[in-house]
């Protein structure tokens, strides 16, 4: 499966359905993937960009998400990035209680990844992913 073809596919309904007023800028290499690593990497995006759009822009916030994707020496580096409100003071995504940040950690965990969150308050956020293709 062809990650340029399917990670946009996924993204711009979600800014439809959440009728939000932000930007998305994609930067994806050629990458093919086998569909026990596309499910995952779909799904991870879907949580990522989700919480985005749900708490990266209250009140109608405008602003910019990207979605990277590097390809290089035989690995693939997956980020997601907003210019949002970032994450709150303190934030650790190992002790947080929210449901969806599980589900990104146990994605990232089945093609063999780990998610390294970054950002605070004012800076937005970024998730990056890099695993083997």
């Amino acid at each position: 499966v062809e990650a340029r073809d399917f990670i946009p596919a996924i993204v711009d309904p979600l800014l439809r359905t959440f009728d939000a007023h932000v930007a998305v800028n994609y930067a994806i290499d050629r990458l093919s993937v086998d569909r026990d690593q596309a499910t995952p990497i779909a799904l991870l995006v879907n949580e990522v960009v989700t919480n985005a759009l749900k708490y990266a822009f209250p009140e109608g916030r405008r602003g910019k998400v990207e979605v990277r994707l590097e390809n290089r020496d035989g690995m693939a580096t997956l980020t997601v990035s907003d210019d949002g409100v970032g994450l709150p003071e303190g934030f650790d995504v190992e002790d947080s209680p929210r449901m969806g940040l599980k589900l990104v950690q146990l994605l990232a965990e089945q093609i063999r990844g780990r998610p390294i969150f970054s950002g605070g308050p004012g800076r937005g956020t970024s998730v990056r992913l890099t695993f083997i293709p």
